[in-house]
């Protein structure tokens, strides 16, 4: 729900320990240490893994848990302003808003030629008023200057004024835009690998390709769009409960619920930056602080690389404090390389991401190590290195 911006960023940080504390332990772990497309693709992994849909016809029933709101007893659509009572009030035909409520694709489902998992994937599918869903009907969502329609609650259709795109959009209120575009993140993500076929096979006929990108999930209007939006509206407790309730349907959760503002490290202001599931502290004065997978590395710690056919890359973020000149990287071991040899000392403070590459060319195990010096360090910083093939 929309709020001034100082206690927007004073809620997301409440909401980010508040949702964490309901994430089973190592959900997201293979999601550390990661940005931009990388990150996408780590959370594409995680929310399919184990997923378990409803029916399209289970999401009448599931609506009990996921889809109440707590204050009334009633249905909790987002469209319009109708009191809707589960089960008794289903379309059905309709002719004028709150006489039944349906259940609407986000992602409309022409836009993915009504396939599985999408068609009932209850993070997409949302109970909403009849009328106004057929007023949206398979239509992007944006910001409308002047509409044709305008909802009970206020909701709009008509042409889109938010720059990239000019053609006719649908706008849900402010209390919710967030709520819809965490929901068009999730589905950017959790169906990375499907989208190019969403659109070669649909773009003549739906908008897809407004919204939907096959190289990194987004267009550029879609990115401008619901990054605004979602930082405009953080995540509220109606999405917390809700994402809490899906997973206990199909297994699943929505990353940009449990972990407020991921979405910057993929499309925003943070692509610059790994993200990391657990807050990291401060390094002590006049030495390193190695982290890979939100966990610190300690010097003379093994990484293991594990078991693999071709090059495999880790990132580790490096961060100093009061350093006195650039670091030097060095590496040894054949199959073993390092992104640079040098971390200025400014970018060691700001913190500075390095990736190794672990490429082996014959089988059997293979051993290397890292050395981090200079800058006034008191002791090279260590840490060696295992893979195999």
């Amino acid at each position: 729900m929309r709020r001034f911006f100082t206690l927007g960023f004073l809620l997301i940080l409440f909401f980010a320990v508040r949702v964490l504390a309901a994430v089973p332990t190592g959900y997201y772990d293979a999601a550390d240490a990661k940005n931009t497309n990388q990150l996408r693709l780590a959370l594409k992994e995680i929310t399919t893994q184990g997923f378990s849909g409803v029916s399209y016809t289970g999401l009448w029933t599931a609506y009990a848990d996921t889809d109440i709101n707590p204050a009334t007893g009633k249905i909790w659509d987002m469209y319009s302003d109708c009191s809707f009572t589960l089960s008794t009030s289903q379309c059905g035909n309709y002719s004028s808003e709150c006489d039944c409520y349906n259940r609407e694709h986000t992602t409309p489902a022409s836009w993915f030629s009504d396939a599985s998992p999408m068609y009932s994937d209850l993070f997409n599918v949302y109970p909403t008023d009849g009328k106004v869903n057929g007023i949206r009907g398979n239509l992007p969502y944006g910001e409308v200057g002047s509409p044709d329609y305008t909802s009970y609650n206020g909701s709009k259709r008509g042409s889109s004024d938010f720059p990239g795109y000019s053609g006719t959009v649908f706008e849900p209120i402010d209390e919710y835009k967030g709520d819809f575009a965490r929901t068009v993140l999730y589905m950017a993500t959790r169906y990375a690998d499907n989208i190019s076929t969403w659109i070669s096979s649909n773009s003549g006929s739906t908008e897809v390709e407004v919204v939907y990108h096959a190289t990194n999930g987004l267009t550029p209007y879609a990115i401008d769009l619901f990054l605004t939006w979602s930082r405009n509206d953080p995540v509220s407790q109606k999405e917390i409960n809700r994402n809490e309730a899906v997973y206990l349907k199909q297994n699943n959760r929505n990353p940009f619920i449990d972990f407020p503002g991921l979405e910057e490290y993929i499309w925003g202001n943070k692509t610059s930056e790994l993200f990391y599931v657990n807050q990291e502290p401060e390094p002590p004065v006049n030495q390193p602080e190695i982290i890979l997978t939100g966990k610190i590395v300690n010097t003379g710690q093994t990484i293991d690389f594990g078991t693999v056919g071709n090059a495999e890359q880790k990132s580790f973020r490096i961060k100093t404090n009061s350093i006195q000149g650039d670091l030097t990287v060095s590496v040894t071991g054949s199959m073993y390389t390092v992104s640079t040899n040098t971390i200025l000392q400014a970018s060691a403070e700001n913190g500075y991401n390095l990736t190794i590459t672990f490429n082996p060319t014959v089988s059997g195990d293979h051993t290397g190590k890292v050395t981090i010096s200079g800058g006034g360090l008191p002791s090279a910083f260590e840490f060696n290195l295992i893979g195999r093939k």
